[in-house]
Protein backbone atom coordinates (compact mmCIF):
# COMPACT_ATOMS: atom_id res chain seq x y z
CA UNK A 1 0.00 0.00 0.00
CA UNK A 2 2.99 2.28 1.15
CA UNK A 3 4.40 1.80 -2.49
CA UNK A 4 1.14 2.55 -4.28
CA UNK A 5 0.89 5.60 -2.58
CA UNK A 6 4.33 6.41 -2.89
CA UNK A 7 4.19 5.45 -7.11
CA UNK A 8 1.22 7.65 -7.08
CA UNK A 9 2.30 10.58 -5.72
CA UNK A 10 5.67 10.58 -7.76
CA UNK A 11 3.34 10.25 -10.88
CA UNK A 12 1.36 12.92 -10.11
CA UNK A 13 4.08 15.85 -9.80
CA UNK A 14 4.59 14.40 -13.55
CA UNK A 15 1.52 15.73 -14.67
CA UNK A 16 1.10 19.17 -13.26
CA UNK A 17 3.77 20.59 -15.31
CA UNK A 18 1.31 22.83 -17.73
CA UNK A 19 0.18 25.83 -16.54
CA UNK A 20 -3.52 27.07 -16.32
CA UNK A 21 -4.77 30.12 -17.41
CA UNK A 22 -6.05 32.08 -14.58
CA UNK A 23 -9.81 33.74 -15.88
CA UNK A 24 -11.97 36.36 -14.28
CA UNK A 25 -14.66 39.06 -14.94
CA UNK A 26 -14.91 42.63 -13.90
CA UNK A 27 -18.37 43.87 -14.48
CA UNK A 28 -19.06 47.83 -14.99
CA UNK A 29 -23.02 47.71 -13.73
CA UNK A 30 -23.68 51.32 -14.47
CA UNK A 31 -22.51 50.41 -18.83
CA UNK A 32 -24.25 47.31 -18.50
CA UNK A 33 -20.90 45.98 -20.00
CA UNK A 34 -18.41 42.97 -18.88
CA UNK A 35 -14.44 43.00 -19.54
CA UNK A 36 -12.74 39.54 -19.06
CA UNK A 37 -9.12 38.80 -17.90
CA UNK A 38 -6.84 36.02 -18.05
CA UNK A 39 -3.37 35.75 -16.68
CA UNK A 40 -0.44 33.04 -16.88
CA UNK A 41 2.41 32.73 -14.62
CA UNK A 42 5.76 31.54 -14.72
CA UNK A 43 6.84 28.10 -13.59
CA UNK A 44 8.60 29.55 -10.88
CA UNK A 45 9.76 32.88 -9.41
CA UNK A 46 13.04 34.43 -10.03
CA UNK A 47 14.90 35.87 -7.33
CA UNK A 48 11.70 36.86 -5.98
CA UNK A 49 10.52 38.49 -9.17
CA UNK A 50 7.72 36.79 -11.54
CA UNK A 51 6.48 38.11 -14.65
CA UNK A 52 2.77 37.53 -15.29
CA UNK A 53 1.28 37.50 -18.95
CA UNK A 54 -1.72 39.25 -19.30
CA UNK A 55 -4.98 38.58 -21.39
CA UNK A 56 -8.02 40.69 -21.68
CA UNK A 57 -11.49 40.05 -24.01
CA UNK A 58 -14.60 42.55 -24.35
CA UNK A 59 -16.55 39.43 -25.37
CA UNK A 60 -15.13 36.38 -24.04
CA UNK A 61 -14.85 35.43 -27.46
CA UNK A 62 -11.29 37.01 -28.61
CA UNK A 63 -8.53 38.56 -27.10
CA UNK A 64 -7.34 42.24 -27.67
CA UNK A 65 -4.72 42.93 -25.73
CA UNK A 66 -1.98 41.46 -24.40
CA UNK A 67 0.18 42.70 -21.35
CA UNK A 68 3.28 42.02 -18.99
CA UNK A 69 3.18 42.62 -14.96
CA UNK A 70 6.10 41.61 -13.26
CA UNK A 71 5.92 41.29 -9.32
CA UNK A 72 7.95 42.02 -7.15
CA UNK A 73 9.98 44.19 -9.59
CA UNK A 74 10.23 46.88 -12.33
CA UNK A 75 11.09 46.94 -15.99
CA UNK A 76 14.27 48.32 -16.21
CA UNK A 77 13.34 51.09 -19.18
CA UNK A 78 13.27 54.35 -20.24
CA UNK A 79 8.76 55.18 -19.29
CA UNK A 80 6.82 55.25 -22.38
CA UNK A 81 9.73 54.31 -24.13
CA UNK A 82 10.20 50.46 -26.64
CA UNK A 83 12.05 48.28 -24.45
CA UNK A 84 13.46 45.22 -26.13
CA UNK A 85 13.38 41.49 -24.38
CA UNK A 86 13.70 38.20 -25.71
CA UNK A 87 11.20 35.59 -26.20
CA UNK A 88 11.61 31.77 -27.47
CA UNK A 89 8.90 29.44 -27.70
CA UNK A 90 9.09 25.94 -28.40
CA UNK A 91 12.32 24.82 -30.47
CA UNK A 92 12.17 28.27 -32.73
CA UNK A 93 15.04 30.50 -32.44
CA UNK A 94 15.45 33.61 -30.19
CA UNK A 95 13.50 36.71 -30.96
CA UNK A 96 13.33 39.92 -29.95
CA UNK A 97 10.17 41.24 -28.01
CA UNK A 98 9.20 44.72 -27.83
CA UNK A 99 7.34 45.96 -24.76
CA UNK A 100 6.44 49.67 -23.91
CA UNK A 101 6.79 50.50 -19.97
CA UNK A 102 3.37 51.97 -18.91
CA UNK A 103 4.21 55.59 -17.98
CA UNK A 104 2.66 55.53 -14.49
CA UNK A 105 3.52 51.98 -13.40
CA UNK A 106 6.64 51.01 -14.11
CA UNK A 107 5.84 47.41 -13.29
CA UNK A 108 3.76 47.05 -16.17
CA UNK A 109 3.79 47.07 -19.78
CA UNK A 110 2.23 46.57 -23.10
CA UNK A 111 3.54 43.85 -26.00
CA UNK A 112 4.33 45.87 -29.27
CA UNK A 113 2.81 43.38 -31.96
CA UNK A 114 0.02 41.58 -29.68
CA UNK A 115 -1.51 39.87 -32.39
CA UNK A 116 1.81 37.97 -33.68
CA UNK A 117 2.28 37.26 -29.96
CA UNK A 118 -1.37 35.57 -29.50
CA UNK A 119 -0.26 33.37 -32.59
CA UNK A 120 3.22 32.31 -30.86
CA UNK A 121 1.20 31.59 -27.95
CA UNK A 122 -1.42 30.01 -29.34
CA UNK A 123 0.92 27.10 -30.85
CA UNK A 124 3.49 26.81 -27.89
CA UNK A 125 4.32 23.70 -25.25
CA UNK A 126 7.43 25.99 -23.98
CA UNK A 127 7.78 29.82 -23.78
CA UNK A 128 11.06 31.30 -22.30
CA UNK A 129 10.91 35.40 -22.11
CA UNK A 130 13.86 37.35 -20.71
CA UNK A 131 13.19 41.07 -19.95
CA UNK A 132 15.34 43.75 -17.94
CA UNK A 133 14.60 44.46 -14.88
CA UNK A 134 15.81 47.34 -12.43
CA UNK A 135 18.71 46.01 -10.31
CA UNK A 136 18.98 42.27 -11.48
CA UNK A 137 19.32 42.80 -15.50
CA UNK A 138 17.93 40.31 -17.69
CA UNK A 139 15.52 38.13 -15.70
CA UNK A 140 14.38 34.67 -17.72
CA UNK A 141 10.79 32.89 -16.98
CA UNK A 142 9.64 30.12 -18.21
CA UNK A 143 6.34 29.13 -19.23
CA UNK A 144 4.21 25.56 -20.19
CA UNK A 145 1.14 27.24 -20.85
CA UNK A 146 -2.16 25.44 -22.01
CA UNK A 147 -4.25 26.67 -24.61
CA UNK A 148 -5.85 30.20 -23.89
CA UNK A 149 -9.37 30.31 -24.62
CA UNK A 150 -10.21 33.14 -26.71
CA UNK A 151 -8.94 33.83 -30.31
CA UNK A 152 -7.32 36.82 -31.83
Amino acid sequence: MRKLLLGLLLCSVGFGAAADWKYSEKVDEMRGTTQYFASLAPEKENEGVKLIIKAESQNNQEVYDFHFELEGGDFDCKLGKLCSGLIKINNHKIKELLVEVDKVRQSEASIIGAFKFANDLADSRTIYIEVPVFGKGMMQFKYEPNKLKWLM
